[in-house]
């Protein structure tokens, strides 16, 4: 956006050129891009450079400021000139792929929970298979109730209660 608030009588050097700063101040632009403009127009078109681009006293860049003007007001134009039709076209796009990915995401989760049931349901399967019968729990709990032969001999000399 060109800033009009900027009264060019006391920034021009009164010849139409405007400095990198000034030209910076009057479009609101960064310096570095004033620049990047400069080396542009000089690589790619350099008969308009030399009309438009002087070097003043310093060598400071001197810019045009009707070509500057023009420059950034076609810009912006560019920059908004988006057709309305493109906007409704992209955003029912992004509708579209964003009703896939959810669809997606219930697929996932749906397998996510018949994987935990089939996985629950092993887990019980193997379980009933590991527990021990009743039998067998006894037959463990006498053999550990037995004595060995050290039990015996420590217990007999008092060492163990």
């Amino acid at each position: 956006m060109i800033n009009t608030d900027i009264i060019l009588g006391d920034y021009m050097n009164g010849n139409g050129k405007l400095t990198i700063k000034e030209a910076s101040l009057l479009t609101n632009k960064c310096d570095m891009t004033i620049r990047r403009m400069v080396k542009q127009l000089y690589i790619h078109n350099k008969p308009l450079y030399k009309q438009v681009i002087d070097k003043g006293k310093y060598n400071k860049l001197l810019i045009d400021k009707e070509f500057l003007l023009k420059q950034f007001e076609n810009e912006e134009k560019t920059d908004y000139s988006m057709n309305n039709q493109s906007l409704i076209d992209v955003i029912t796009l992004l509708k579209q792929q964003l009703q896939e990915k959810d669809k997606q995401i219930e697929a996932l989760i749906e397998r996510n929970r018949e994987s935990n049931i089939i996985i629950n349901n092993l887990q019980n399967k193997f379980l009933m298979l590991e527990s021990p019968k009743e039998g067998e729990q006894k037959k463990e709990m006498q053999v550990s109730d037995r004595k060995g032969i050290f039990k015996r001999v420590l217990t007999k000399i008092g060492l163990i209660k």
